[in-house]
């Protein structure tokens, strides 16, 4: 009898760390304020050597429920360039001055190595509300599918020639420091990094998870939104997958005359397609969260504490009371577990997290 009221402990303590509550503008304030200190870092480090390509937010950070917070340098932003002028010279003697753009690739690494231990030893205790086992991961790479590690549709495979970096520290390895159990120069030895080359290649099961999403969301069988083309895909060693899906919902013919196709209505008009699309965002939610569960497990190379994200902009419904943009994720042992049946069909769909994204 004491084994089993144990045993009840034990499992209502894990069932209290699952669900622990995360204030969202805390949050979200928390990683605006880290962006800005690791932009800072970044365009501070050296400013002959880190040139600012491009538009946007280089920085984006965010949080996972159960896991932690991965905050990521985009590679369209910043790179590391050494220059040499020199003078290029036509057939016509027109000389105009040239710049010689080389990839110090050595250098780069090194010095972004050092920004990201710099950002998570001094900076990382300032993302509160983490428990002490969630990570804090700073890596190079892309934010969304455009420009990733590796991004795969259908056939077409791109992979990227420059390594990708990654540095990582637990919250309890920063509180040891602040409480003075670890030095300065042992936190700074306990951040993990990581260096390496996707080999999306040797796990076709990514592409096959991928293709499988996009016929369960053909025209004939869904019964809320649907998908036009393949998901794209980004793998991240020891993090997990981030998959991008974009959902349609209907089709515009003239004078504003919808058809909804998963549902068999034509000749609908805009008011009426907007009500139609809203009333389907809940049902949508439940059967993905559903399909998660029911098809994750094939994603065998993915680690049970490794990530599974998916990155889903849903179907355009303007004034309607639905998010544009949303981030569902879990750990890949949420699926194994309820595969495994030590875990019931509420329980893991709780685990499934939801988090709607700024357009």
């Amino acid at each position: 009898m004491k084994t089993w009221n144990i045993l009840v402990l034990l499992m209502a303590l894990g069932t209290a760390v699952w669900s622990q509550e995360i204030d969202q503008t805390m949050m979200d304030k928390d990683l605006e304020v880290a962006e800005n200190i690791l932009a800072t870092l970044l365009k501070q480090s050296s400013s002959d050597q880190f040139i600012y390509l491009g538009r946007g937010q280089e920085i984006d950070a965010k949080y996972l429920a159960n896991y932690g917070v991965v905050c990521n340098v985009s590679s369209n932003h910043f790179k590391t360039f050494s220059y040499n002028k020199a003078f290029s010279y036509g057939n016509n003697d027109d000389h105009d001055e040239a710049i010689d753009w080389e990839m110090e690739e050595d250098e780069s690494s090194n010095s972004m190595t050092e920004i990201f231990k710099e950002f998570l030893g001094g900076y990382g205790s300032l993302i509160r509300q983490l428990k002490r086992t969630d990570r804090i991961i700073v890596k190079t790479g892309s934010s969304d599918s455009r420009g990733g590690v590796v991004v795969c549709a259908g056939q077409k495979k791109i992979k990227k020639s420059d390594p990708e970096l990654s540095a990582e520290i637990t919250k309890s390895e920063i509180e040891s420091y602040e409480m003075g159990d670890l030095t300065r120069d042992e936190l700074l030895e306990e951040i993990r990094i990581n260096e390496y080359l996707s080999e999306t290649e040797k796990e076709p099961q990514l592409e096959v998870f991928s293709s499988m999403l996009e016929r369960l969301y053909e025209v004939d069988l869904s019964d809320t939104y649907y998908m036009a083309n393949e998901p794209e895909y980004d793998r991240m060693a020891k993090f997990g997958i981030t998959y991008y899906l974009k959902y349609y919902s209907s089709t515009v013919h003239d004078d504003d005359n919808y058809s909804l196709p998963t549902i068999s209505r034509k000749n609908v008009g805009k008011v009426e397609r907007n009500k139609l699309v809203e009333e389907m965002y809940p049902e949508f939610l439940k059967g993905f969260k559903r399909n998660i569960l029911d098809y994750g497990h094939i994603l065998k190379t993915i680690e049970p504490d490794e990530m599974i994200v998916f990155h889903i902009k849903l179907t355009s419904c303007e004034g309607c009371k639905m998010p544009a943009i949303i981030e569902v994720s879990t750990k890949k042992e949420v699926i194994n577990g309820y595969r495994d049946g030590q875990v019931d069909l509420d329980k893991a769909l709780s685990m499934i997290d939801v988090k709607t994204i700024d357009d």
